[in-house]
């Protein structure tokens, strides 16, 4: 009687375990995150196969819906687990999109989700991608008093909307005496409607020499800026600092050599930058020797070749008028000198295993340079 009770019970607990549910079908993940490129495709993985094959399929335009919505989209399986949305055309810029999966549909082992599943990614809108002359962290130096900039987008955007939301703000020093100024504006070259990826944008009042100051423009375009008929609005900016232009001076002449420099040649620096037939036409060095550089170029800081002489003073200077860049005649000294050094100490010696006379001399030779004294000890 015992035996012949067991059996039902255990028929009955295995019954139990085949009839149990499934576990809820989960959302494992989604892409994009919370930023997303226009071109991107959503892409939704579950953790259990739900189109098991082409015949046996859920329809995927059935149980997802995309806020905003995109008429056009190809929404399929691209694999049992994993179903992809692919925007057609591209995801509008600026935008906040909600993809939301609905539990109406079974998995391939019947389970369901157990709530809707939602995912909400933005669009980047048209962002900065460099600028010219200024860039990053590092500070522009040598910019006219109103400087032309080029600002680089990733997609073609309006001048006139980058304009409207770009402005340049001076130190407090470059307004002496007079109240700060907190903006100054810039204003687009060229057709400032039509779009395109390069922006250039020209400062429309002039700031005084040496003056430091900023160009604050918008890193990213919030959905505003790319319609043609509402006006544009920064999600973030950039702050990119630069300097106006000082004084035309000689800064700097030396050896170009670092540490001994006998021989030359010659770093010769400026405060701005200069052409390089500008200055063939006027620089000379005495005591007299060859020059040689590339007049081709524009630079402040000059490489020039020269063949010098060990320990002698030497005067770089102008033997006529000289102008920048920026149309400055030369201010100040027009003279800058400099002194070549005597060569580095040296001492060359054999080393190692040696063979030497067994009589005679005992010698060996030893090579200094520069050298008054040389203490030996055997």
């Amino acid at each position: 009687m015992i035996k012949a009770l067991r059996i039902p019970l255990a028929l009955a607990a295995v019954g139990y375990l085949f009839s149990a549910p499934p576990q809820p079908l989960k959302v494992l993940r989604a892409y994009p995150g919370a930023d997303a490129d226009a071109a991107d495709t959503i892409v939704i993985t579950f953790d259990r196969p739900v189109a098991g094959s082409l015949d046996n399929a859920v329809d995927p335009r059935t149980i997802v819906q995309l806020e905003p919505a995109v008429p056009q989209a190809l929404i399929d399986w691209r694999d049992p687990v994993t179903l992809r949305i692919i925007p057609r055309p591209a995801l509008r810029r600026g935008v906040t999109y909600t993809a939301t999966v609905t539990t109406g549909f079974r998995a391939m082992d019947g389970s369901q989700l157990a709530a809707n599943y939602r995912t909400t990614f933005r669009v980047r809108g048209p962002t900065l991608v460099s600028g010219t002359p200024v860039s990053g962290l590092d500070t522009a130096k040598n910019l006219a008093a109103t400087p032309t900039f080029t600002l680089r987008y990733d997609v073609p955007v309006r001048p006139v909307d980058i304009a409207a939301l770009t402005r340049v703000e001076p130190s407090p020093t470059c307004v002496r005496g007079t109240k700060r100024v907190a903006g100054t504006s810039v204003v687009p070259v060229g057709d400032g409607a039509t779009r395109r990826r390069e922006v250039v944008l020209q400062l429309s009042t002039a700031l005084p020499p040496n003056c430091l100051a900023a160009l604050v423009a918008p890193r990213e375009l919030t959905e505003g800026g790319t319609a043609e008929s509402t006006a544009p609005r920064a999600r973030t900016q950039t702050r990119w600092p630069f300097r106006v232009h000082g004084d035309f001076t000689i800064a700097k002449a030396e050896c170009s050599q670092e540490g001994y420099c006998p021989t030359g040649g010659i770093t010769l620096r400026f405060s701005t930058p200069v052409a390089g037939k500008e200055l063939a036409r006027a620089l000379r060095i005495a005591p007299a020797t060859a020059l040689s550089f590339d007049t081709t170029e524009t630079a402040t800081e000059w490489s020039i070749d020269a063949t010098l002489k060990p320990r002698v003073a030497y005067a770089v200077f102008m033997s006529g008028p000289v102008r920048d860049v920026f149309g400055q005649t030369l201010k100040g000294n027009p003279a800058a000198s400099f002194r070549t050094t005597g060569y580095e100490p040296d001492v060359q010696a054999p080393y190692g295993r040696l063979t030497i006379e067994r009589g005679a001399f005992r010698t060996l030779a030893v090579r200094t340079m520069n050298i008054d004294t040389l203490i030996v000890e055997t």
